[in-house]
């Protein structure tokens, strides 16, 4: 499994992701590395098909499996999801469990 993480340092969101990711993958049973790549300026975004910070890829995928980024955009900017219509800067961590399992269970698989 190859994770990436982008982020901006400006962002208040991405402290928190790295942190809840975190005490997934342990309580997963999970050590992996989450290389962290720094998205410096609109350039950085662009060249990464960056929709904001932060933003989770799992083999290459985007966390938000639906949402690709020529659906939300380029931004250089903090990212939202909507939980139950309302914005959130960090995805629940019920959500990131989900991802992780069946990423997992997928790799296991092939």
């Amino acid at each position: 499994m190859i994770f990436e993480l982008l982020y901006f340092d400006e962002c208040q969101n991405y402290d928190d992701t790295v942190k809840l990711l975190s005490r997934i993958l342990e309580a997963e049973g999970m050590s992996v590395e989450i290389p962290k790549i720094l998205i410096s300026n609109h350039d950085d975004a662009h060249a990464h098909s960056f929709p904001g910070s932060p933003t989770l890829r799992v083999n290459s995928l985007d966390i938000e499996e639906d949402i690709a980024a020529h659906q939300v955009g380029i931004s250089y900017a903090c990212r939202t999801h909507t939980v139950e219509d309302k914005p959130h800067g960090v995805l629940p961590r019920a959500w990131l469990e989900h991802l992780l399992r069946a990423a997992r269970t997928l790799e296991s698989v092939q």
